[in-house]
């Protein structure tokens, strides 16, 4: 679904316990989000971590990472964590 929602980012691993996607704007800017599923999510919120490649200023970084983190938390409970982060 999350594919099909989102054509321009690229799932590159995911299990029942993770998934790792990116997104590339450019060739030189890429973010990789990685949403961690705790024990007892949906009802948990997904654990966010964002990675950029070095274009990416370190502060736009952690806002996302915080933004996205906060999201995730207000949707905890629901199954559509991912998309909404996404």
């Amino acid at each position: 679904e999350l594919q099909k929602n989102f054509p321009q980012v690229s799932i590159q691993s995911a299990t029942d316990s993770f998934l790792t996607a990116s997104y590339e704007r450019t060739p030189s800017t890429r973010i990789k989000i990685t949403l961690t599923f705790p024990d007892g999510y949906p009802t948990h919120a997904a654990i966010i971590l964002v990675s950029a490649s070095d274009v990416v200023p370190a502060g736009l970084k952690k806002k996302l990472e915080r933004e996205l983190g906060k999201t995730a938390s207000d949707l905890a409970g629901q199954y559509n964590q991912v998309n909404d982060v996404f």
